[in-house]
């Protein structure tokens, strides 16, 4: 036999009618009958009429009572409102995650901008494929510090122009807000490591920057820390950058050669051309003093104008110069430094120059230093004081007055040797002879009045011995300057 499969009764057919009413989402068909923990609540909630409740226990949902302004009323929201509504509120999340991602990118962005335009300024401010680097100290912490400047001042729009130099030594002190500017003349004869007599600026010509460097700092005997140079064009561009310079010009300035510029004596305020003018104008009767004065007026004015700005302002100013100088000092390093020097005065930068003088030796004009007037004036420079005392002894040039010798000592020879050895250096020696009685222990250097002072002076350096002496009429020459070798002389092999 076949066995009848049992279908559905009435009452399960209404209970699963049920189970689906409550768990179908829409269907919300009131009920006073006890639910189970097990039915979903969706067929509690009610409708505004019957025919929306009979739709609703089919299924159809066309219009939500809110319920929470069911004590004022019941706000009805349309379907098509309610999709306008939901598309609403789509568009501000996507608006609000466009504006988020916009704020992240210019964030980014600036980031990138800062550090791309930190990373120029760095650049313009660099010495590029310089050696210089090499030859540098690093100062100690808090301790003053010696920095060279190098400028290439030569007229570039002239054809064959004469080579045109600025160097200047300048210890720097930042606790005492203090700077010493010493102008070293660009011929100053120096002995360089090839163990010849040079001009101090062929280290430069010949080697580069790290030689010039070496130069300095063994005719100097301090360590250089830092290093600044520029040119012409760039100081034209500065100028004009920093706005015209004013400057003390201590004598008036006509030099065809150094420029077409006329500059008056007195306070002057000074463009780009004027500047470079005043620089290398070096038709002067005291050519060399004259020169130093000039410069250190342009140095000290340029100095003041650069730590009197700000952080940004100084950024902007290296950023328009676009490589007008580059150092060996960082970007945060040349702000940390202007902030430590802003609001010093000119009374606190001093001003000097290397004591000497000029001589022209085998077609070659040279400037020679006065070794102890040097020596002593180094000292105060490192001390931090005022390297212009008076009574610091100076010297003159060689051909600049008379010279008598006399051999005192009774050495053979003495008085005709030494004789040439001062005339190979440019000594203008009229008289040359022995004295009465060879008692001379020691090397005098004798002058009549204060006025050849500078000139016992060189004699004495040119020697590298002899006691400067004033003569109160004890002494008998017809000469300007009167040298008694002593037996402290040694003649050369």
């Amino acid at each position: 036999m076949v066995k009848r499969r049992k279908g559905f009764s009435a009452s399960h057919s209404k209970a699963t009618s049920r189970r689906l009413q409550s768990a179908t989402l829409g269907t919300h068909v009131p009920s006073t009958k006890q639910r189970s923990s097990r039915h979903v609540n969706a067929d509690q909630v009610g409708f505004s009429n019957t025919r929306k409740n009979q739709r609703a226990a089919r299924g159809v949902v066309q219009n939500v009572a809110s319920h929470a302004q069911a004590g004022a009323g019941r706000v009805r929201v349309s379907q098509r409102e309610f999709a306008r509504e939901t598309r609403r509120r789509a568009r501000v999340r996507h608006i609000g995650f466009i504006v988020i991602a916009l704020v992240a990118l210019l964030a980014i962005a600036g980031g990138v901008g800062g550090f791309t335009y930190y990373t120029s300024l760095e650049s313009q401010l660099s010495l590029k494929d310089s050696d210089a680097k090499s030859a540098l100290v690093s100062p100690g912490e808090n301790e003053p510090y010696y920095t060279l400047v190098c400028a290439d001042v030569t007229d570039a729009r002239v054809a064959n122009a004469e080579k045109s130099y600025v160097l200047a030594l300048v210890r720097t002190d930042e606790q005492n807000k203090r700077a010493t500017i010493v102008s070293i003349p660009s011929n100053l004869r120096v002995t360089l490591t090839d163990g010849n007599q040079h001009r101090i600026i062929d280290a430069y010509e010949q080697s580069g920057d790290a030689a010039l460097i070496s130069a300095v700092s063994s005719f100097a005997g301090v360590s250089i820390s830092h290093y600044v140079k520029t040119d012409a064009a760039g100081i034209s561009r500065m100028v004009s950058d920093l706005g015209d310079l004013t400057v003390q010009v201590n004598e008036e300035v006509d030099d065809p050669r150094a420029g077409a510029d006329f500059i008056p004596a007195g306070q002057q305020t000074l463009g780009g051309d004027a500047v470079l003018t005043l620089l290398r104008a070096n038709n002067f009767q005291d050519a060399p003093e004259r020169m130093a004065q000039n410069q250190q007026a342009v140095l000290s004015a340029f100095s003041l104008a650069l730590i009197d700005k700000d952080a940004l302002s100084l950024c902007q100013f290296i950023d328009a110069s676009d490589g007008a100088f580059g150092c060996d000092v960082s970007l945060p390093a040349v702000l940390s430094m202007a902030d430590a020097l802003r609001g010093m005065s000119q009374s606190e930068i001093y001003s000097a120059m290397v004591p000497g003088y000029e001589l022209e030796q085998d077609g070659v004009v040279y400037y020679r230093a006065s070794s102890d007037a040097w020596a002593s004036m180094m000292e105060l420079v490192t001390a931090g004081e005022n390297p212009l005392v008076e009574d610091l002894p100076t010297a003159a040039a060689p051909d600049s007055f008379t010279l008598t010798v006399r051999n005192g000592a009774g050495i053979t020879g003495a008085a005709a040797q030494i004789s040439e050895s001062l005339i190979d250096r440019g000594f203008d020696v009229v008289d040359v002879g022995n004295t009465d009685t060879a008692v001379y222990t020691e090397t005098l250097v004798i002058y009549k009045d204060d006025e050849f002072a500078a000139a016992a002076q060189s004699v004495s350096e040119a020697l590298g011995l002899g006691r400067l002496v004033q003569d109160v009429s004890f002494y008998q020459f017809d000469s300007d300057v009167l040298l008694i070798l002593g037996s402290d002389w040694k003649p050369a092999a």
